[in-house]
């Protein structure tokens, strides 16, 4: 289970893939099953290519002015919902960032920049945290600026919005750990740098993800 949400059918969902596309669903549209069954396939709803999978779901609220995109290689890119048309968006979506062919869309958020941070978590373990009001939004067509200053084989696999009811953040690995922080222990740096060390990898343990002390987690194995 990845995305669980409360709606109405007059509301309007948006979904933003790994490749940079945004789409939107009316939750109308939806069928509605009962809770054994299995349900329908997303490419029934929407025109995803083979390999596209929705890294984002939620409600569109006038509320969450901006759309926040973190690149597995490390980028960082702001986007104003309105200005940028990131609603009224047709069945095949609509493009919203140019990645390199090597590069995709590794985590989003919806939010408000005022008095909100990001940490972005890495797969060896590096974090770094910076304030979102010193990023300018761009247009669709922009990659976004540097992030995170990646180091060798490293990549982006997760991040999270601080904001002042934030307290903690809870970081899992991929050998079955968890370790919770408190946010006054992740300094707030500039974006671009290489971050700081989050987990120590004396061992084969690396970065599953991460998120805050406020959501539940649910953990699901490779095996299922």
């Amino acid at each position: 289970l990845k995305f669980s949400i409360d709606c109405s059918t007059s509301d309007y969902l948006i979904l933003i893939s790994n490749k940079g596309k945004a789409y939107q669903l009316l939750a109308y549209n939806i069928d509605l099953m009962n809770s054994n069954a299995r349900g329908k396939i997303l490419s029934q709803y929407l025109n995803l290519d083979e390999d596209e999978v929705i890294e984002y779901c939620g409600l569109y609220h006038t509320f969450f002015s901006t759309v926040v995109l973190v690149t597995k290689n490390g980028l960082i890119k702001t986007i104003d919902m309105e200005n940028n048309g990131i609603v009224n968006i047709r069945k095949n979506g609509k493009r919203i960032i140019t990645l390199d062919a090597n590069d995709s869309v590794a985590s989003v958020h919806t939010t408000t920049k005022e008095e909100a941070d990001i940490f972005i978590a890495t797969k060896f373990g590096s974090g770094i945290r910076f304030n979102l009001e010193n990023i300018r939004d761009s247009g669709n067509s922009s990659k976004g600026v540097r992030a995170i200053n990646l180091r060798l084989n490293d990549y982006v696999i997760s991040s999270t919005i601080l904001n002042n009811n934030i307290k903690h953040v809870v970081f899992i690995t991929t050998s079955g750990f968890m370790k919770k922080v408190d946010i006054k222990d992740l300094r707030i740096t500039n974006r671009g740098g290489v971050g700081f060390l989050i987990v120590n990898r004396s061992t084969e343990s690396e970065i599953a993800g991460c998120t805050t002390s406020n959501d539940d987690v649910t953990l699901i194995t490779e095996k299922g």
